[in-house]
């Protein structure tokens, strides 16, 4: 009798094993059948960012945050945004609706707009800032792209500012940063954790 509970316990043991990796075998072949980055990192001009933040709205819309090592939601340099929002299916117009907002928002903005029309891509960056005494300034780039044959668009997002200074300090440090920024939000892939 001992003999048989010892090998029924040894038999469920294996049972488990092969369960266990049964499971393990599903989930792997689940990410990659649909495209699921499981990433909580990812690295951008030679920085690591770590997912800070993960949400999905009753409208659809997924939107994952990144932040750099002792950066928060609230306080942060440096960003970047993952999002898919359904309701948009044109790039170049959801670019040019962005800057129609900032013309409305900001009358003093500056903003480009580059149109990709072979890829179906369309890229908005754009410098903002408000105050007099302190203003706080903040550099975005946004690029709009199709998101495989699902209907709305994919939207990556750069932001960074910074505290303390000038608006022409800040400026100054866009301008030598810029056209880096951009060549590699144009070459970015980036992948969507929130589901």
């Amino acid at each position: 009798r001992a003999r048989n509970e010892a090998s029924g316990i040894s038999r469920r043991r294996i049972t488990m094993k092969y369960v266990c990796l049964i499971c393990f075998m599903s989930c792997v072949f689940l990410c990659c059948a649909f495209g699921i980055d499981t990433k909580q990192t990812m690295e951008f001009d030679g920085e690591t960012y770590t997912l800070a933040f993960s949400n999905k709205l009753p409208s659809g819309v997924l939107t994952d945050k990144y932040l750099r090592a002792g950066e928060s939601v609230r306080q942060w340099e440096k960003m970047i945004t993952i999002q898919y929002n359904p309701a948009l299916a044109d790039p170049v117009k959801a670019a040019v609706d962005l800057g129609a907002v900032l013309e409305s928002q900001y009358p003093q903005a500056e903003y480009s707009i580059r149109r990709f029309e072979e890829k179906s891509e369309a890229m908005l960056y754009f410098l903002v800032w408000s105050g007099k005494d302190q203003p706080v300034a903040e550099f975005n780039i946004y690029r709009y792209l199709k998101y495989g044959n699902a209907p709305g668009l994919m939207v990556y997002q750069f932001s960074f500012t910074r505290l303390g200074l000038s608006m022409q300090d800040f400026k100054n440090i866009v301008e030598v940063h810029k056209q880096k920024w951009v060549d590699l939000m144009t070459e970015a892939e980036f992948a969507l954790v929130a589901k």
